[in-house]
C-alpha cells in the first residue's frame, strides 16, 4: 500500500543498507512516518512555490 500511495518511499530496508533513510523517505505506516511524510512534502511544495515566484 504505502508504495502505491508515496511513490519517493521505501526504496529498500530489507538489507543492511536501508537507503530511505539515507534520503528521508523512509514510511513505516504510523501516524508519526505519516507526520514525517508530511513535513516533507510540506517543505517540498514550499521549494517550489518559492522557485516558481523567483522565475516570474
Amino acid at each position: 500500500y504505502l508504495h502505491h500511495k508515496y511513490f519517493e518511499v521505501n526504496y529498500g530496508g530489507d538489507g543492511m543498507i536501508t537507503l530511505d533513510r539515507w534520503f528521508g523517505t523512509w514510511h513505516d505506516g504510523t501516524r508519526e512516518g505519516e507526520a514525517m511524510m508530511d513535513a516533507r512534502f510540506q517543505k517540498k511544495k514550499e521549494r517550489m512555490n518559492a522557485k516558481a515566484e523567483a522565475n516570474h
